[in-house]
C-alpha cells in the first residue's frame, strides 16, 4: 500500500507544480513576473481565490472552465498542464520506487536522499520540458531563459550528483548521468 499512496502524493505534488507551470507558460512569453501579481483572469483581471487554484478540480468542478468573475472561458490547457505534470511526476516516482513494492520495512529502510535527489533533478527537467512545449505550442518561441537554464543544469548535473552521491549510487540510477551524456543532451 505505501507505493500506491506515494504515487498518489507524487501526482498531487506534480499537479501543484503544474499549476505554477501554467503561470510560467502564460507570463514568461509576455515578459511578466511569475511571482507577482497573484493569479487572475486574463480577460477581466478578477483575482482568483485559493479555492479557484486547486489543480484540475477547480477548473473542472468548481469553475467548470469559466471565470468566476466574467464567465469567459478558461482554456482547458490549464487543467491539461496540471494533469500532465501530475501524471509525469507520478510515473517518475513509480520508476524511482516501484522496487520497494508494498513492503513497509523496505519503505522504512529506503535511502530518502538517494531517491529524492534524482527524482528532483528529473522533475526539474520535466517541468522545463512541459513549459517549453506549451509556450512553443502557443507562441512558437522557446524562451532563452528556459532553454539556457536547462542547458546549464544539464551540464552541471553529473557533477552535482557526484558531489551528493557515491559513484555506486550514481551508477544505480537510470539513465546514467555522465559529463558526456550531458554534453550530448
Amino acid at each position: 500500500m505505501p507505493l500506491a499512496v506515494t504515487i498518489l502524493l507524487a501526482f498531487v505534488f506534480g499537479a501543484i507544480i503544474g499549476s505554477f507551470l501554467n503561470v510560467v507558460i502564460h507570463r514568461v512569453p509576455l515578459g511578466l513576473s511569475v511571482v507577482h501579481p497573484p493569479s487572475r483572469c486574463p480577460t477581466c483581471g478578477h483575482q482568483l481565490s485559493w479555492y479557484d487554484n486547486i489543480p484540475i478540480l477547480s477548473w473542472a468542478l468548481l469553475l467548470r472552465g469559466k471565470c468566476r468573475g466574467c464567465k469567459s472561458p478558461i482554456s482547458a490547457r490549464y487543467a491539461v498542464v496540471e494533469a500532465l505534470t501530475g501524471g509525469l511526476s507520478a510515473l517518475l516516482w513509480w520508476r524511482s520506487t516501484h522496487m520497494l513494492g508494498a513492503d513497509p520495512q523496505a519503505w522504512l529502510n529506503m535511502d530518502l536522499p538517494l531517491t529524492l535527489i534524482p527524482y528532483a533533478m528529473y522533475m526539474f527537467f520535466i517541468c522545463l520540458s512541459v513549459s517549453i512545449f506549451f509556450i512553443d505550442l502557443e507562441h512558437t518561441i522557446i524562451p532563452h531563459g528556459l532553454s539556457f537554464t536547462g542547458i546549464a543544469t544539464g551540464l552541471a548535473s553529473p557533477w552535482v550528483l557526484e558531489w551528493l552521491m557515491t559513484p555506486a549510487q550514481v551508477a544505480a540510477h537510470w539513465p546514467p548521468v555522465t559529463p558526456g551524456h550531458s554534453a550530448v543532451g
